[in-house]
């Protein structure tokens, strides 16, 4: 699933290419995915774009609609569409371009919503040392905290394996039985990988609204061994989600 550094750079396209244009019209290629009332569209201008978490959040005062990729959804900004890809879903003419959401599984949505809706739990990209460190000092799983958006906003699998793989801190130990030292160093890696995913155009499989994937990889998640010490790694399952995790440098306790 696309994750706040892909998602920032999907709205930094969107922002370059269609902000401040109107809507002239509208085409759906999916109405299973598409709101009924995304006609209300029509003639509003894009004033503004944003991220609520892992959802793209476009602006057309006073009508608020979500795009939310799911697990494999994308966004294009197209001169024509006379020729969709795979997996189109609405396409909104502004201007001289398209902007597109599509999703090959058809999993991804465009929704009105209501401001009332939006999360408000702190975001990862935003959130103090001081919140982070409330948040995540909690009995539960260190994983299972990370990724609960109702505590903090944005993370997925793949980053927070990589960030607690950096830490060196073990998907299943307590929030609550973390150190400070630790806890700063989970928030510095946080911070850093999210950073790092985001200057890089994103993950290497998504892509942004020019259809260029990411180049960013992650160390541990979906691989086989681990890059520093070469040990195995193990799959381990923490609430539901599984963990890529290296039993050396992530030691269980």
């Amino acid at each position: 699933m696309p994750e706040i550094p892909e998602v920032q750079v999907i709205i930094d396209g969107i922002k370059k290419e269609v902000l401040g244009e109107r809507v002239e019209d509208i085409v759906v290629f999916d109405g299973r995915r598409v709101d009924d009332n995304i006609t209300f569209l029509k003639g509003k201008t894009l004033t503004d774009v944003f991220r609520n978490g892992k959802a793209i959040i476009l602006v057309f005062d006073p009508l608020l609609i979500m795009f939310h990729l799911r697990l494999h959804g994308f966004v294009r900004v197209v001169d024509t569409i006379s020729e969709p890809e795979k997996g189109w879903i609405v396409a909104l003419k502004m201007g001289d371009k398209y902007l597109v959401l599509g999703d090959t599984r058809k999993l991804a949505e465009a929704r009105l919503i209501d401001k009332s809706t939006l999360k408000t739990s702190p975001d990862a990209w935003d959130i103090s040392r001081e919140e982070f460190r409330e948040v995540v000092s909690s009995p539960a799983a260190i994983k299972s905290i990370l990724l609960n958006q109702d505590k903090i906003l944005g993370l997925g699998n793949r980053y927070v394996d990589e960030i607690l793989w950096r830490s060196h801190i073990h998907p299943t130990v307590k929030g609550s039985h973390l150190s400070d030292e630790e806890i700063d160093t989970l928030f510095d890696n946080m911070k850093s990988v999210l950073k790092e995913a985001y200057e890089m155009g994103g993950d290497e499989h998504y892509t942004d609204v020019y259809g260029n994937a990411g180049r960013w990889q992650a160390s541990v998640h979906g691989k086989k061994v681990c890059p520093v010490c070469g040990t195995p790694l193990k799959k381990v399952k923490v609430g539901g989600r599984t963990s890529y995790v290296c039993p050396k440098c992530q030691v269980e306790r």
